[in-house]
């Protein structure tokens, strides 16, 4: 037995709750992708010169910006385990 299996099995978690999970994260993602676009719609065409994206756009822009997160974390952690 794997100590996962076990951990999830004293918590009482079960795989429609990693499924139900993930899909509330990419419906957030997909949410907040929509309300960048409003926002940015609304806002930034009239006060600088820049065009209106589409929702493929704002979902890229979100992506790269979760990925570079991601990245400043993970170097985070490195550069703290080889520090200490």
């Amino acid at each position: 037995m794997s100590s996962m299996f076990t951990l999830a099995s004293i918590h009482g978690w079960s795989a429609e709750d990693g499924f139900v999970g993930t899909a509330l994260v990419i419906a957030g993602f997909f949410t907040l992708a929509f309300i960048f676009q409003l926002l940015w719609n609304k806002t930034i065409p009239q006060v600088l010169p820049a065009r209106e994206i589409t929702f493929w756009i704002a979902l890229r822009l979100l992506l790269l910006v979760a990925i570079l997160c991601l990245v400043a974390v993970v170097v985070y952690v490195v550069i703290n385990q080889i520090v200490a």
